[in-house]
């Protein structure tokens, strides 16, 4: 009894608390190795190793902003090269490193978390369907991929609270608010509303508006490939919970049916 309960609790296909939730599931090694050439710290979010990840993309809103990285490629995207190479900082060189580093370290760690995934799918564990606190309550239950697709759209960070995850909704905000503030993009908007559009282009920041594209794009992403996954999670659960629970008294009805047809 005891050598079987340490086993049934070896491998967790899933963990969740009153403010978040992480899961194991496969995940492509090349599409988490895109993310981070994207942007370093997005293929370890993927992993959902949110702490590096954090730390990772906030190194990467610092370094390269005291490098003037997206400044140089917005002049390299308008041809102006000397431009380019003249706005570059020597801080640069720190910032490749800990970009490779990252692109390495988030493919080693999705090609350990698919193995593992398999180990934990193979145990048939009994998933925990709900958590309950005294702040939060955390279903398990199904979403709708593109309700998270739509949200991101509009806010990057509101799927996020959609799937209850606390820590990445906070520091979300956080980076959106200020990526928002230093590179104008609202009152470019508001310009353009307005049909003043050489002041829309005159109040935007290159430097920090070139975040807004990838940051977009992995958002909506992320939100969508989440929510397919927790529903799958869902489904697995519901599935383990009616085999463990009725499938043998189902079986001996039927049993019993098929005796009395007889």
């Amino acid at each position: 009894m005891e050598f079987q309960l340490m086993k049934s609790q070896r491998w967790q296909l899933s963990k969740s608390n009153s403010y978040s939730s992480s899961m194991l599931h496969y995940r492509n090694p090349w599409i988490v190795i895109w993310w981070s050439l994207a942007l370093p710290g997005f293929g370890h979010f993927i992993v959902q190793s949110y702490l590096f990840g954090f730390i990772l993309m906030s190194f990467e809103y610092l370094t390269n902003t005291m490098a003037n990285l997206n400044l140089s490629i917005y002049y390299s995207m308008l041809g102006e090269f000397d431009k380019a190479r003249e706005v570059l900082d020597g801080c640069i060189l720190v910032y490749i490193t800990v970009y490779i580093y990252a692109v390495w370290d988030s493919y080693q760690r999705c090609v350990s978390l698919n193995k593992t995934y398999q180990l934990a799918y193979r145990q048939k564990e009994n998933i925990k369907p709900m958590h309950v606190s005294t702040f939060e309550i955390n279903p398990l239950g199904k979403k709708k991929p593109l309700l998270s697709l739509i949200w991101a759209f509009l806010m990057p960070v509101t799927p996020f609270i959609y799937s209850q995850r606390l820590p990445a909704v906070v520091f979300g905000f956080f980076w959106w608010s200020i990526i928002l503030y230093f590179s104008s993009l609202l009152d470019g908007v508001i310009y353009t509303f307005i049909g003043d559009f050489q002041q829309a282009k005159a109040v935007l920041d290159p430097q920090w508006l070139l975040y807004i594209p990838s940051i977009l794009g992995f958002c909506m992403f992320n939100s969508y490939q989440y929510t397919v996954e927790n529903n799958k999670l869902f489904e697995l659960a519901q599935s383990r919970f009616f085999k463990e629970n009725y499938q043998e008294g189902c079986l001996n009805d039927l049993y019993k049916y098929k005796q009395g047809a007889n």
